[in-house]
This record gives C-alpha cells, structure tokens and sequence, in this order.
C-alpha cells in the first residue's frame, strides 16, 4: 500500500477549503479502511482458527507492507491531486523513489514472510 493521504491529522480544518480537502481525504480513505479490515479479519479468522476447514483451505494470509511520506504529503492540498506540472510529479517521483529504497532497507527481510504493519493499528484503531 502506498499512502498518498494522511489517515490522521493532529489540526482541524477551519477554512472552507481545508474542510474540503480533509472531506476528500476521509473520502478517499474509506475504501482504503474498509478493505484494509476486510484483510485484517479474514486473517484474524484463519489465526484463531475460526474458520471451518473446507473453508479455511481456500483463504490465505495477505501480507500487508506500507510505503509513506505523511510529513511531505501532508503538506500538499487536495488540489495537486489533478497537478500536471512536470517539476511537482517529478519531484513527487523522487519522493516516491526515495521513500520506496528507505523501505525496502528497512523491510526487505520481511518480504514474502511477514506483513510490515499491524493492520489493527493501522487501520482499526
């Protein structure tokens, strides 16, 4: 997953246009939230052994790794979202290159074994 809005933030929107960006954040959001607890619960079910075997035989656990840049991103408003200017998205290709090898240090072990982040936590809480 890679998160291009923020889940949380610590201010609250007083202007007319920062209402409306953080509406289209938590719009965009939700399907996000809602697939991420449809994840975590089915995983949940295979864990605790919930599931009857036939089909518990069928599901399989999905490893989950998130890739973010909450402080740059968050600073960016609802509108460079339709931005065509070659100088922001190339800059927001280095980020994304940037934050990916930062990651990918820290994470690659995990690959192919364990998710990266509690889904709970994450996305629940």
């Amino acid at each position: 997953v890679v998160m291009v809005n923020q889940m949380h933030r610590d201010e609250v929107p007083t202007t007319p246009a920062a209402i409306e960006d953080r509406v289209n954040e938590i719009s965009f959001n939700s399907s996000l939230m809602r697939e991420m607890r449809a994840v975590e619960f089915v995983s949940r079910q295979l864990t605790e052994g919930w599931l009857k075997p036939e089909y518990a035989k069928r599901m399989r656990h999905v490893l989950v790794h998130l890739i973010r840049a909450d402080a740059f991103m968050g600073t960016l408003a609802a509108a460079t979202k339709i931005s065509t200017d070659m100088q922001f998205l190339a800059g927001l290709r280095d980020l994304g290159r940037a934050s990916a090898t930062q990651w990918l240090q820290d994470n690659h072990a995990a690959l192919g074994q364990r998710s990266t982040i509690d889904l709970r936590r994450e996305f629940l809480d």
